[in-house]
């Protein structure tokens, strides 16, 4: 590892986390000294997300930055994202810079919440689901501040609308989750799809069929 870190003190510290958070809890530190093919050092309860020392960054914007890595924010902002086995994670990144400031690497703390929304959708099972709403506050663009985020925000949102994950949902109610992500301008993102269909769990044919029937007609929710 060539990050100007106290290596030992991060290693007892991350694992101390993960125990804490009885193994519901990823910590993963990431060295970009040597590029972003290889940037993990590091990790703890890596078995949740499938990942291992030596893989790449998740965060598409953390390569896409690459020389100007050290324009990004010095901690990002709290935000939701799904992965392929379905689960639902919160996550945080903290970047390691040295003594003249420059990003050399970062903690990411991402923390499985998929149990609680389960027990959130029990508590509220007997509240009605809001109209999906066209209208971005202002709390939304203060909490957005790149495309990759952006996506997984508005996936965030969906799934608090509807009080589940959007595998799970039913056709009809997929087909209203589509309309409100293309009213958020989702589609316009590249290779959104292919996110899409991982949080939906269905094909781009399916997903081009479905656009197609909530672009037809305006959905609302009784």
């Amino acid at each position: 590892m060539s990050l100007h870190i106290d290596e030992k003190f991060f290693k007892r510290f991350i694992t101390a986390l993960g125990d804490f958070f009885q193994g519901k809890c990823e910590i993963v530190i990431h060295d970009y000294c040597g590029g972003f093919d290889h940037t993990i050092v590091d990790i703890v309860n890596g078995e949740l997300s499938g990942r291992k020392v030596g893989d790449a960054p998740r965060g598409a914007f953390i390569i896409a930055a690459g020389k100007q890595l050290d324009e990004l924010p010095q901690k990002t902002p709290i935000y939701s994202f799904n992965t392929s086995q379905g689960k639902t994670f919160r996550s945080c990144t903290v970047f390691i810079t040295d003594d003249s400031g420059k990003i050399e690497g970062s903690v990411c703390v991402n923390c499985d919440v998929t149990d609680l929304i389960s027990v959130q959708s029990l508590i509220q099972n007997m509240i009605s689901v809001p109209n999906l709403s066209t209208d971005t506050t202002d709390s939304e663009s203060q909490l957005v501040r790149n495309v990759d985020e952006f996506l997984q925000y508005y996936l965030s949102q969906c799934e608090q609308i509807f009080k589940q994950p959007l595998y799970s949902l039913s056709k009809e109610e997929k087909i209203k989750a589509l309309q409100f992500l293309d009213e958020k301008g989702v589609f316009k993102i590249s290779k959104a799809n292919i996110l899409l269909c991982e949080a939906f769990k269905f094909s781009k044919f399916t997903l081009y069929n479905y656009l197609e029937e909530a672009r037809k007609k305006k959905i609302t929710i009784d």
